[in-house]
């Protein structure tokens, strides 16, 4: 894994725990999602979701999500040509994603829903982004990952600092996502 350096550290030569944790986070579910045990490379045919570097395994994690949560729109997203296209994909379905990036494609989505699962309380509310946490918090294995990592951060990882830093960084003028 690798991130932009300005991205870890402020001006001030400091680390940014926050980012650089949820981050790592985000990046380490791409590797529990799209590891062996649960896409599949070398498939010459593929009857669940492709994910671009294979095909998902029926009851991997990143099937289950796309089945439930991507089915409808994945097409729509997929002739998306611009990042003004995803931009105005994401304002479209806002309540269908955690985050501005979320709304890339259904790998990126799963893995800030995952981030923003393990660094904040499960949701009371009904949004589809909020039935992706609580959708996460079904599996006993992802539950105790979960508690795992928050048992070893021992700082606080603020969801709207990182947000506002993501979209100043981006040029926007306002705070996109749940965080």
């Amino acid at each position: 894994m690798g991130w932009n350096l300005a991205y870890v550290w402020d001006n001030s030569n400091n680390l940014i725990k926050g980012e650089t944790a949820f981050t790592a986070i985000h990046e380490f579910a791409h590797v529990l999602t799209l590891n062996a045990g649960q896409v599949n490379a070398s498939a010459s045919a593929c009857n669940s979701f492709h994910t671009g570097e294979g095909c998902s395994n029926s009851n991997s994690y990143i099937n289950g999500f796309f089945q439930q949560f991507w089915t409808d729109i994945y097409d729509e997203n997929q002739a998306i040509t611009s990042d003004d296209g995803y931009l105005a994909f994401y304002q479209k379905y806002k309540d269908r994603f955690v985050s501005e990036y979320a709304a890339t494609n259904p790998g990126e989505d799963i893995a800030e829903s995952f981030a923003v699962f393990v660094v904040s309380n499960l949701p009371s509310g009904n949004s589809i982004a909020d039935q992706k946490l609580k959708y996460l918090s079904e599996s006993e294995a992802l539950i105790t990952m979960r508690q795992r990592i928050r048992e070893n951060i021992n700082f606080n990882i603020n969801l709207n600092a990182i947000g506002e830093a993501r979209s100043s960084r981006a040029g926007l003028k306002e705070k996109h996502g749940h965080f």
